[in-house]
């Protein structure tokens, strides 16, 4: 289910069919901070398709919202085809404490300072 958090974006879970996007947008935050990861382009790049996909089932993303002359009262507007943050994070095994672990953040330079970072923490948690 999608969640909007600040009114210009829509976070949502990704689905092994979006394991090339995830995987074009975690290589773009690696090469655009790469001091922010613990990871690099050169380790990451050459994983094969099978790993991003199970990467999707703890990975949320943010994409802008589209402006759309065509949309109408009640129309859920089209989404920017590029994500502009995204969070991992995993739940623990049952029967530990029941919190998330956050295992990444980031958020595209051009989208910080709008609350994107605090709205992918609260959508995991």
């Amino acid at each position: 289910m999608a969640k909007r958090f600040p009114s210009s974006y829509v976070i949502r879970q990704l689905k092994p069919v979006d394991a090339p996007l995830l995987r074009n947008f975690r290589l773009e935050a690696l090469a655009s901070d790469p001091d922010s990861f613990s990871s690099t382009v050169s380790r990451e790049e050459p994983y094969p398709m099978a790993i991003w996909e199970e990467r999707t089932a703890r990975t949320a993303v943010a994409f802008e919202l589209a402006t759309s002359p065509d949309s109408g009262p009640g129309d859920e507007p089209p989404l920017q085809e590029h994500p502009v943050g995204m969070v991992g994070y995993y739940w623990p095994e049952q029967g530990e404490t029941p919190l998330a672990h956050l295992v990444g953040l980031w958020v595209h330079p051009t989208h910080r300072g709008k609350g994107l970072g605090t709205a992918l923490v609260e959508w995991v948690v």
